[in-house]
């Protein structure tokens, strides 16, 4: 029995597939982007901050808090690297 398609379009198709499947592995194994984020907590361990109302207070002076993807949290994050500019640091 010949097959259904034609060589071209058998080509054509899994050509197709192919790079779909390699998107897919590109996205599984892309770092993860709450790697780049930290709790009130953690940005007052990090810099020897006593109180967390500090940072709170840095978002009145600019620096920004990121939205979780999560609806029901109540976690606020901020860019570890969005805090260390604002410190003026080169890095977190």
């Amino acid at each position: 029995m010949e097959g259904i398609l034609s060589t071209a379009m058998e080509a054509q198709l899994l050509s197709v597939i192919e790079s779909k499947i390699d998107e897919a592995v590109a996205k599984r194994s892309s770092p993860d982007p709450w790697a780049n984020m930290a709790t009130r907590e953690e940005i007052c361990e990090r810099f020897n901050i006593k109180d967390t109302q500090t940072i709170k207070n840095w978002e009145g002076k600019g620096l920004k808090r990121c939205v979780s993807p999560y609806v029901d949290t109540k976690t606020i994050v901020y860019d570890k690297r969005e805090v260390a500019k604002f410190l003026g640091y080169d890095n977190w």
